[in-house]
């Protein structure tokens, strides 16, 4: 009896039934393609944005948003990765980056005390004057701090000033512009917007920087200025009854206050300053009237170095206070 004929499958064609099953499911699991070949697949590596990029490789076009360092530390970019926001706090602000530094002023009253160095390059417990500030401010969060200086002593500033852990931008004023227009000019040369901190060259302060920046940032100043006790340069002799002398105090702390040189400015009063002269004398004055304007009170150490007896009273406090001396940021552990 002859057998019934088997059903041609066609080559290629898939055959039906259990068997076929199992066997498509193990090519399957080893890499295998229908005929028993060794099939490889390639994963293409992600293109990555190129970092520094004038466009932003994130939303395909337009310019890139800058930077904002928080004050938490470190830098953070807008539409970062979750996980990175979550690690941040929902109060956390963005801190100030950059700071201005007055250092126009010539030492004239220091006389010989000077060394023939500018005010704000007095030297200090073996320290330039500035060098204390830039510091704190890069103690503060601040990694750029602009100089505003005298014509032809740029190049002296930034080499005093570097290694502290702020880039120094020195820039030289083209003639005299007075302290107003000085921070205008050095204003100019921002890379970022938004407040920043700004300094008389001849302060020395232990001012809580972070601070002043809350302070100004909660009542939405548009400038905020550190104020001190004025302290009275005489020792004062207290009147009773009948002119009866009652008993003496020396240089008392007075019932009033005093512009510090310690600042915060932000866009709204940096772009109403000067082009020359005081401040002091425009831009404050109008922004009070407005009630644009708050001040940050300070009874901690603030010395302006402008005699030599100012400049003994520092070295002084700094050679007492090693702790507080500038350390160069390849030193900082």
């Amino acid at each position: 009896m002859a057998r019934a004929a088997r059903p041609r499958v066609r080559r290629g064609a898939r055959s039906d039934g259990p068997a076929a099953d199992r066997r498509r499911t193990e090519r399957a699991r080893s890499g295998e393609d229908a005929r028993g070949r060794l099939c490889v697949r390639r994963h293409w590596p992600r293109q990555l944005p190129v970092r520094g990029a004038a466009r932003d490789c994130r939303t395909g076009g337009g310019a890139a948003r800058p930077r904002q360092r928080t004050s938490g530390g470190g830098l953070g970019e807008p539409g970062g990765s979750p996980s990175g926001d979550r690690l941040r706090s929902n109060d956390q602000k963005a801190a100030v980056v950059e700071a201005i530094i007055l250092a126009g002023g010539q030492a004239t009253r220091l006389g010989d005390a000077a060394r023939g160095q500018p005010k704000a390059l007095v030297p200090i417990a073996g320290h330039p004057l500035a060098e204390y500030q830039v510091s704190q401010l890069v103690r503060a969060g601040v990694d750029r701090v602009i100089v505003s200086c005298s014509r032809g002593q740029d190049r002296l500033f930034r080499a005093k000033l570097s290694g502290l852990g702020a880039e120094i931008a020195a820039v030289a004023e083209p003639e005299p512009l007075g302290r107003g227009g000085g921070l205008r000019y050095a204003a100019a040369h921002r890379e970022e917007t938004g407040p920043l901190y700004a300094f008389n060259g001849d302060e020395l302060h232990d001012v809580d920087l972070d601070a002043l920046l809350d302070a100004h940032r909660e009542r939405g100043a548009a400038a905020t200025i550190v104020v001190a006790p004025l302290v009275s340069q005489f020792g004062v002799v207290e009147l009773a009854e009948n002119d009866r002398v009652a008993g003496f105090r020396e240089a008392p702390r007075l019932p009033h206050w005093v512009n510090a040189g310690i600042y915060v400015l932000d866009d709204a009063a940096l772009d109403r300053l000067p082009e020359r002269g005081d401040h002091e004398q425009s831009t404050f004055p109008e922004l009070a009237q407005e009630g644009k304007l708050y001040g940050f009170r300070h009874v901690g150490l603030w010395i302006t170095v402008n005699t030599p007896k100012d400049l003994q009273r520092a070295e002084e406090y700094y050679s007492s206070h090693p702790e507080l001396r500038p350390t160069l940021a390849r030193n900082r552990s």
